[in-house]
C-alpha cells in the first residue's frame, strides 16, 4: 500500500523519465536534421510524424488501457519499444525516407505514453485536479535537466548523441513502469465497436456544446504551437544566441530550456489560478501569451544578432503559453467525461493536440519555413514568426466569443 506521498513520487518520477527521454532530442532535432543530415527539406515532415503517430496510437492505446491491459504494464512495453526504436533512428544517416519511417516507428510508441502516464496519474493521486499540477511539473523539471545536458554538451545538439541519451532514459523509464501501482481496465467487458476501437465512443451522441468548442480552439491553437516546437532552436542558432558565464557556454537547446525553468513555477500556482479566474480566463491569458511571444520573437532580432532580452522574455514565456492554455485545458477535459473513460479521454487530448494539431501545424511549420528561406542557413525570420502570431491572434479571439461556460463550474471541486 502506497500513502499519498510516496504515490505522488513514484508518478512523478515517471513523468520525469518521460519527458527527459523526449526533451534530450526533440528539441535539438532540428539542428541536427539541417546541420549534420543536411535534411532541411523534411524538417517540417519529421515533425509531423508525431502527429502521425499520435492519430494512429493515442486512441487505440486508450481503448486498450481502459478495456484489456493494466496501464503500468502498457506504459513498459511502449517506453521499451520507444528506446529500441530511437536507437535505430540514431543509426540512418543517408536516406530521408528511411529517417522519416524511422521516426514515425518511435513517435507512435512515445506518443502513446503520453496520455497512459497522465491516466495512471489521475487514477492514482487523491484530489487529482490538484495535486497533477505539481506532478506534471516533475515531467517540465526532467525537460529542464535534458536541455541543460544537451546545451552544457559543446556540439552535442549537431550529433547523434542526444538521441542516445533519450533512448537510454526510454529503456530504463521502461523498466519503472512495470514497479508503478496497478492500473487496471476500467471498462473491462465492455462491448467492443468499430467506434470504441479508436476511443471515438466517449463522444457518440455526446451534445456538450461546450467540449466541442474546446475541441475545436485545442485543435486549432495546436497549429502554431508547432511552430515553436519545429522552429525556434533553428532561430536561435541562427541568430547565435548562447550564453555565457564563469567560462561556461549554454548552447541555444540549454537557452531554450530556461523556458522550462519558469514553466516549473507556473504549473504550481496553477490551480489557484484557475480557481481564482475560472478556466476560460486562464485559457485567454495562455493564448494572449503566445501572441506576444511570437511578436517578441518576429522583433527581437536586428541582421543576424538576437536583442537578447526580447528573445529572452518570449522564451520565459513559456508556463504562461504551456500551462495556462493546454495544462489548464487537460484537466478541464478530464473533468468532462466519466473514470471509466479516462485513458480514452486522454488519449483523445492527446489525438487531436499531438496528433491532428501536431501533423498540421508542422506541415505548415515547415512549409513557412522553406518559403522564408532566402539563403542556405538564412531565413526571413520576421515573416516566420508573424504567421503564427496572427493565427494565434485569431484563435484567441474564437475563445473569447465561443467559450461561454457556466461561472457556477469555473472552480476545480
Amino acid at each position: 500500500m502506497f500513502n499519498a506521498t510516496s504515490m505522488t513520487t513514484r508518478i512523478a518520477v515517471l513523468m520525469f523519465a518521460q519527458y527527459f527521454a523526449f526533451g534530450s532530442w526533440f528539441v535539438p532535432l532540428g539542428v541536427y536534421m539541417s546541420k549534420a543530415l543536411g535534411f532541411d527539406a523534411i524538417i517540417g515532415a519529421a515533425y509531423g510524424m508525431a502527429g502521425i503517430a499520435a492519430m494512429v496510437s493515442t486512441l487505440f492505446v486508450g481503448v486498450v488501457a481502459d478495456r484489456l491491459f493494466a496501464a503500468q504494464r502498457l506504459m513498459g512495453v511502449l517506453m521499451l519499444s520507444g528506446g529500441i526504436s530511437l536507437l535505430g533512428a540514431a543509426n540512418i544517416h543517408s536516406s530521408q525516407t528511411l529517417f522519416l519511417a524511422a521516426l514515425l516507428f518511435h513517435f507512435i510508441f512515445v506518443m502513446a505514453s503520453i496520455p497512459l502516464g497522465v491516466s495512471i496519474a489521475f487514477a492514482h493521486l487523491p484530489e487529482a485536479e490538484k495535486k497533477f499540477p505539481a506532478v506534471r511539473a516533475a515531467g517540465t523539471v526532467g525537460w529542464i535537466v535534458a536541455g541543460l545536458t544537451i546545451g552544457l554538451w559543446p556540439g552535442a545538439a549537431m550529433t547523434a548523441g542526444p538521441m542516445y541519451l533519450g533512448a537510454a532514459v526510454y529503456l530504463l523509464g521502461g523498466l519503472y513502469a512495470y514497479t508503478l501501482p496497478h492500473t487496471p481496465p476500467r471498462a473491462k467487458g465492455e462491448p467492443m465497436t468499430v467506434m470504441g476501437l479508436f476511443g471515438l465512443d466517449i463522444l457518440k451522441g455526446n451534445r456538450d456544446r461546450l467540449l466541442w468548442v474546446f475541441i475545436f480552439v485545442l485543435v486549432m491553437a495546436g497549429i502554431p504551437k508547432k511552430f515553436y516546437d519545429s522552429l525556434l532552436n533553428n532561430f536561435l542558432v541562427e541568430k547565435g544566441v548562447a550564453l555565457q558565464a564563469f567560462g561556461i557556454v549554454l548552447e541555444s537547446t540549454g537557452v531554450q530550456t530556461l523556458g522550462q525553468m519558469i514553466e516549473a513555477l507556473t504549473l504550481l500556482i496553477l490551480p489557484w489560478v484557475i480557481a481564482r479566474f475560472g478556466i476560460k480566463w486562464v485559457m485567454v491569458m495562455g493564448m494572449a501569451a503566445w501572441v506576444v511571444r511570437y511578436m517578441l520573437f518576429a522583433f527581437g532580432f536586428t541582421g543576424n544578432t538576437a536583442i537578447l532580452w526580447m528573445v529572452l522574455l518570449g522564451i520565459f514565456m513559456h508556463g504562461l503559453c504551456y500551462d495556462f492554455f493546454f495544462v489548464s485545458g487537460q484537466i478541464w477535459f478530464d473533468k468532462r467525461f466519466d473514470p471509466a473513460m479516462r485513458s480514452r479521454a486522454q488519449s483523445l487530448f492527446n489525438f487531436l493536440l499531438s496528433g491532428t494539431g501536431v501533423f498540421i501545424g508542422a506541415n505548415i511549420a515547415g512549409a513557412v519555413y522553406q518559403a522564408a528561406t532566402i539563403s542556405k542557413g538564412v531565413h526571413d525570420w520576421q515573416f516566420v514568426w508573424l504567421v503564427p502570431a496572427a493565427f494565434c491572434f485569431g484563435v484567441l479571439l474564437f475563445l473569447l466569443f465561443f467559450f461561454k461556460e457556466k461561472p457556477a463550474s469555473n472552480k476545480p471541486n
